[in-house]
């Protein structure tokens, strides 16, 4: 059964053509920024619906730009591509010293709308802001995939919608044409280029990514052919096997081209590397400290007296002689579609050189755990625990010939044991390509306590 979610109100910054005023609306006593309803998930993915209602809400061509500010009462700021609109009657642009007189519905905006307009007054922009979260990009993007649909033949249908935006990982255009749905895609400035990984895999396995239609390698674009909806959702067991035996058999067969995939710009991610990111990680105090994320000073020295203990298990892995592969390290069943008698793989943003079971690992993450079993539970051994050793068993048939099963299993558990450290030092090294405030970047500030306490936690009990 589908979650019913409540609605939500979120609120958006909408600048003027000078790009130095905000627009308010009366509301009661107060003034408001322009708000709607609705009852959504990640901000990020719902973008095209917010951009819908903004646009009824207000009766202007806009997109969704930013996101400024993830809680209860959601606020980001939204770009008009009418110069000529007009506002509602009653609304009022304001600057910095406007809004200091004014009294608010929601004070709790005042802050945001402060920063804002400190922004736009001074036109200085963080650098690591993404080229989508920046006016005028969606203008230029959207007349990059005209130009490409028409030298291919395929002109539009309709208009090019917003699909996934308003973070600093990518953004993702859904453009009808002719010949069925075309789909740009631009990721952000972290190597490899998501593009050339794509590239790279076709040359082998063209079947099993999106068919690049044209690319801007420069500016990491792509207009790719619609590789379909075919979820794996639903689907009998066999599917889901097939699904991750192929996915290890692609994995396989990049082990002997390791120095290619690190030559693309690949981060070396291998077991020998762990410890030393780990040591990085706990020694980045601001990254670890503070009432949000749950750690103390106490903490983080009993984490470090426990290191050569990680060392010992890291190195027990690559004494299990498995090679290391391309990895993708958000490798799960929604980032796959089933596409005839095969499975297109299509988000290859964040690909690493390491061991190849993490892709494996993070697979399994995403699937429910039996009841009391912790999703990151590096034993597999609970009874009811059957589904997630079946895709484990499958996953691992593309390694039959480098190791007996008996060792395939061991070097499975020790790297699902490790995936704590592999995921938290994963987003830690991220938040140098996030711009920092947004609430991306809070979430990636967060993440590795959890991972952290729970790995140490374990592993302090298992003495």
């Amino acid at each position: 059964m589908t979650e019913q979610r409540s609605p939500t109100p979120y609120s958006f910054i909408l600048p003027d053509a000078t790009g130095t005023r905000l627009l308010l609306l009366r509301e009661g006593a107060g003034w408001a920024l322009p708000r709607v309803e609705f009852a959504g998930g990640w901000f990020a993915e719902d973008v095209g619906a917010l951009a819908r209602l903004a646009r009824g809400r207000l009766g202007a061509e806009v997109s969704v730009l930013r996101h400024l500010v993830d809680d209860e009462h959601q606020v980001g700021e939204l770009e008009n591509h009418n110069p000529t609109w007009t506002p509602p009657p009653g609304a009022r642009w304001v600057d910095g010293e406007a809004l200091a007189g004014l009294s608010l519905a929601f004070a709790e905006h005042r802050a945001t709308m402060e920063r804002w307009l400190a922004e736009a007054t001074s036109g200085h922009v963080h650098p690591l802001r993404a080229p989508w979260e920046r006016p005028g990009w969606l203008a230029a993007a959207r007349a990059w995939i005209e130009e490409q649909a028409a030298r291919l033949g395929t002109p539009l249908a309709g208009p090019i919608e917003q699909r996934k935006a308003a973070w600093g990982g990518s953004s993702i255009l859904r453009a009808p044409a002719a010949g069925g749905d075309l789909w740009f895609k631009a990721v952000y400035h972290r190597p490899p280029s998501e593009p050339a990984v794509i590239c790279l895999l076709a040359e082998r396995w063209p079947a099993n990514v999106p068919r690049i239609l044209a690319a801007d390698h420069g500016r990491r674009w792509m207009l790719m052919a619609d590789f379909g909806d075919g979820t794996i959702e639903g689907r009998p067991p066999q599917v889901w096997d097939a699904a991750v035996r192929l996915f290890g058999r692609i994995q396989r067969e990049t082990a002997g081209e390791i120095d290619r995939w690190l030559a693309l710009g690949c981060a070396d991610r291998r077991p020998a590397m762990l410890p030393a990111e780990l040591r990085a990680l706990l020694a980045d105090r601001d990254a670890l400290l503070g009432v949000e994320r749950g750690m103390e000073v106490d903490d983080i020295a009993r984490m470090e007296s426990l290191l050569p203990r990680v060392e010992v298990l890291c190195a027990e892995l690559d004494d299990c002689h498995i090679p290391p592969a391309m990895v993708q390290q958000d490798f799960r069943h929604a980032n796959l579609v089933a596409t005839g008698d095969t499975f297109c793989y299509f988000d290859w943003a964040d690909t690493v050189v390491a061991h190849p079971f993490m892709s494996g690992n993070r697979f399994l993450d995403y699937l429910a755990p039996p009841e009391g079993v912790d999703r990151h539970d590096w034993r597999l051994a609970h009874p009811d625990d059957k589904e997630r050793r079946r895709l484990r068993d499958a996953y691992l048939e593309a390694w039959a010939d480098d190791a007996p099963p008996e060792r395939l299993h061991h070097a499975f558990t020790l790297t699902r044991r490790l995936n704590p450290l592999f995921q938290a030092t994963r987003w830690h090294a991220e938040r140098a390509y996030i711009e920092p405030g947004a609430p991306w970047a809070r979430e990636l500030a967060l993440a590795p306590s959890p991972y952290l306490k729970g790995f140490f936690t374990d592993l302090a009990r298992d003495a």
